[in-house]
């Protein structure tokens, strides 16, 4: 399965809402991308932003919308991922040869590789997941520094201190500092993602309405 939204088949809307008129399944108003879920009428008003919309074209590009919204939640995380093993490997790979022991450097190449291609894969579903929106750096660029924050500054204290010969309580302050400005900065972060999500829900119910509304007469 594809998972850019502008390549998925766009199904036929159903005809009713759901039970007793409330909407059972994640629609988004296509003024602000508010989901319309619980929500009841036809057309529905949005709490949000206060727009009618119509049942059956809001639910024309909701598959859409989902998928791209799902990609958003996960690929900027998987990049976190891939950076930790690219990072991961690359240390074991300078260890091993330091140790003078290649063939665990091997394996941490392979590691090293696969976490490129995973990061690779992840900034380039970010990127398309949100149609190219210019924010989609910035997400991800939180993920990295919170992710750094809060599990990669306490481990780099550790090697250095070991490294060093420093006793090990001189980690435990600095690694809480760094743990509390990670968490801090987690909340603004959220809401930066969720706004190019709404983002994203408006720019992909406008795509796929204008398509499907404006295809050319066949001749």
């Amino acid at each position: 399965m594809t998972d850019d939204p502008r390549e998925l088949s766009i199904p036929d809307p159903p005809a009713a809402a759901g039970r007793g008129g409330v909407i059972d399944e994640d629609l988004y108003c296509l003024t602000c991308g508010y989901n319309l879920r619980g929500l009841s009428g036809d057309p529905v008003r949005c709490p949000e932003c206060g727009e009618s919309n119509d049942l059956g074209t809001v639910r024309i590009p909701a598959p859409m919308i989902g998928l791209a919204l799902h990609n958003l939640e996960t690929a900027p995380t998987m990049s976190v991922v891939g950076s930790i093993m690219m990072c991961g490997g690359a240390l074991a790979i300078i260890s091993g040869f330091l140790a003078r022991q290649p063939c665990p450097a091997a394996f941490a190449l392979i590691g090293c590789g696969g976490g490129m291609a995973l990061l690779a894969w992840a900034l380039d579903a970010t990127r398309r997941a949100c149609q190219e929106h210019p924010a989609w750096r910035r997400i991800v660029l939180d993920f990295h520094l919170i992710t750094f924050l809060c599990a990669g500054v306490p481990v780099v204290l550790g090697c250095i201190a070991a490294a060093a010969r420093l006793p090990l309580a001189v980690v435990p302050i600095p690694a809480l500092i760094s743990l509390v400005w990670g968490l801090r900065m987690y909340p603004p972060a959220v809401q930066r993602r969720h706004q190019l999500q709404r983002d994203t829900a408006v720019r992909v119910a406008a795509e796929t309405l204008r398509r499907r509304f404006h295809r050319p007469r066949r001749t």
